[in-house]
């Protein structure tokens, strides 16, 4: 049997990790599975740990990636705040001591102890760190590109050619992810393909049933939008308060509910208050099982400026739950507008929301036409046991 490594930058919640354990059921008879972690903060490494192997911590990699939490001065005690404040400063120290060639040593080093474990194939789950690390590892490997690399270009404003050279086959999680990667690689097409994400249907099915943890705050009595994601930029979670502001003063009762958390998080705060709308916007921090506020709500949006293959909008179909999301570049390989969901712009994302609340016809047209969607993972498993082997 095959002995496969799949590496990822840490056990956080996030759509790396989703998609992983997603793929898992499906492949993990076929293979010998172990994962490892550039970071061990994050609850998945749990899960994981019930399903496959996985690595033991490496402390040089864990000061070299671990971001040690986000200080919350709000709910975090004065001695979890100078715990991660001390971690923090330490850690940015020895980075500082060590410099960039004491970094290359420490990973070329710790690549080498993996190369020594004889995986038969490396998977990089994720562009960045991951995929730089594990390029280091010599033998088959595969790359995971999970951003429109447009955006992520814009960051890191480097050439990784030298990078994705070293890898067998790269998989990008939509065609429009696959484009973006190969107008800057081209020389990359053969060994390219785009593969969406797997998910388990019956799975969702059945997590959807569960129990809803934080039933004071969660209330479906009024027409309810739930909004999933990291509260970072990418998402613009910023945007909801003022296009609550919009519904409220149109007179529309709802409730809407953000579950995640993130570096954005005092910012949406901030906006909630300014704009009025603390009886409307919640946000109600990571919920291990989402599934159930998705299935008791009504809507859910989708605000961001970029995403290569957001589960949210097949997890939503899968419950039955119309879609509204932002018109990024893969948005139109999951939504067909006016059909299966709305895709909308910054402009009129308040005119189509009230829409859904207000014209009752139009909404259960379109939660109709996803009442028998099923999602099937047969041609994305097929492709991607071909890739592993």
């Amino acid at each position: 049997m095959s002995r496969i490594l799949f590496i990822i930058p840490a056990f956080k919640h996030g759509g790396t990790n989703k998609s992983l354990m997603n793929i898992l059921p499906f492949i993990k008879n076929d293979f010998e599975i172990s994962i490892m972690a550039l970071s061990h903060i994050g609850p998945y490494k749990d899960i994981f740990a019930n399903e496959v192997n996985v690595i033991e911590k490496d402390l040089r990699l864990g000061l070299l990636f671990d971001d040690f939490g986000i200080v919350d001065l709000k709910k975090d005690s004065t001695k979890q705040i100078i715990t991660k404040l001390s971690n923090k400063i330490y850690r940015k120290l020895y980075k500082i001591l060590i410099g960039v060639k004491g970094r290359k040593k420490i990973m070329n080093q710790i690549a080498q102890s993996v190369e020594n474990m004889n995986f038969d194939t490396v998977i990089a789950m994720q562009e960045g760190s991951v995929t730089n690390f594990a390029s280091r590892i010599k033998g088959k490997k595969v790359a995971w590109v999970r951003s429109d690399y447009n955006e992520y270009y814009k960051i890191i404003k480097n050439d990784e050619s030298a990078i994705y050279q070293k890898y067998q086959s790269v998989i990008c999680v939509s065609e429009y992810t696959r484009n973006t990667f190969l107008n800057k690689y081209p020389q990359f097409e053969k060994k390219c393909y785009g593969i969406h994400n797997m998910i388990d249907y019956e799975k969702i099915i059945e997590m959807s049933n569960g129990l809803i943890v934080d039933n004071k705050i969660f209330d479906n009595s009024k027409f309810t939008i739930i909004s999933i994601g990291r509260l970072s930029k990418v998402k613009q979670f910023e945007l909801i308060p003022n296009i609550a502001k919009n519904l409220k003063d149109k007179g529309f009762r709802f409730n809407w509910y953000i579950i995640g958390d993130g570096e954005e998080k005092p910012t949406i705060l901030e906006l909630i208050k300014n704009y009025g709308v603390e009886d409307q916007v919640f946000l109600i921090g990571v919920i291990n099982n989402p599934y159930p506020y998705i299935k008791h709500s009504d809507l859910v949006v989708v605000t961001s400026y970029s995403e290569a293959c957001p589960n949210v909008l097949n997890e939503s179909k899968i419950l039955h739950i119309p879609v509204i999301t932002t018109n990024y570049g893969s948005a139109n390989e999951f939504i067909e507008s006016g059909v299966n969901g709305i895709i909308t712009t910054e402009e009129y994302i308040v005119k189509d929301i009230a829409r859904m609340i207000d014209d009752k016809n139009y909404y259960k047209k379109i939660e109709s036409n996803i009442n028998d969607f099923v999602y099937s993972n047969d041609d994305i498993v097929k492709q991607i046991v071909n890739l592993l082997k």
